[in-house]
């Protein structure tokens, strides 16, 4: 009769083990760098749609330069009461700057208001929450610009600046575009261009650096990187 060859059970074992291995040490890699691909096209994305809709709502309201934003409450000074009055006064002023000038001329899903959201200084705010076609979302509140944050995965976590939500500035006003952005010709872009102006040689650097102290820097070093995460990126996904 002839002799019929298999594996062995100890052999069928040693080889799903090493597959196992394997996938471990490499599925997570692949993860992160859809992950990474994903958020980068996410964020381009916005970046585009936010500029188009600003460029359509001129068509109709006339240069950015004469839409109208609130005057900022700073609370530095303020007791705790008198704190979260101007925070809800600064979350509903930049929610109806937003409501009126930017959402008519861009696609979403829904509004939810009063959406408890923690900034990169570690402050809680309750904001009104736009959910794009995507399933990424963001916020908004008034300041010396419009603040924008946006979620690029929506309520799925981390829910954390740096990791998957990123701060953008929209300014109608000359001086916080003249500040912020380098040009009083810019509207709207990713927080941090303050400091070009000191770091003519060595910008990327010092971005990354403050990345790595405040997270809202870390929209402009994605924006100085073409939208991509460079490997230095200072957070893992």
């Amino acid at each position: 009769m002839r002799q019929l060859k298999a594996f062995t059970l100890a052999e069928v074992l040693i080889t799903l083990a090493i597959i196992g291995v394997v996938a471990a040490l490499t599925v997570p890699a692949l993860m992160q760098s859809y992950k990474k691909k994903e958020y980068s096209t996410k964020l381009k994305k916005f970046y585009s749609t936010m500029q188009q809709a600003i460029e359509l709502s001129t068509v109709q309201n006339g240069d950015v330069e004469t839409w109208t934003q609130k005057e900022f409450i700073d609370s530095t000074d303020l007791d705790e009461n008198e704190k979260e009055e101007a925070r809800l006064t600064n979350a509903k002023d930049g929610f109806e700057f937003v409501q009126k000038y930017i959402l008519p001329y861009m696609k979403y899903v829904k509004i939810e208001e009063n959406q408890p959201v923690t900034l990169s200084s570690g402050v809680l705010l309750k904001l009104s929450k736009i959910y794009l076609n995507d399933g990424s979302s963001f916020y908004m509140k008034n300041g010396a610009c419009i603040d924008i944050i946006y979620d690029v995965n929506g309520d799925k976590g981390p829910n954390t600046i740096g990791y998957d939500m990123y701060y953008f500035l929209f300014s109608p006003r000359v001086a916080p575009r003249a500040a912020y952005f380098d040009s009083d010709k810019q509207y709207f872009g990713t927080y941090g261009y303050n400091p070009r102006r000191s770091y003519p040689e060595g910008y990327r650097e010092k971005i990354r650096s403050l990345c790595l102290k405040t997270t809202a820097y870390c929209s402009e070093l994605i924006y100085l990187d073409n939208w991509e995460y460079a490997d230095d990126y200072p957070y893992k996904l």
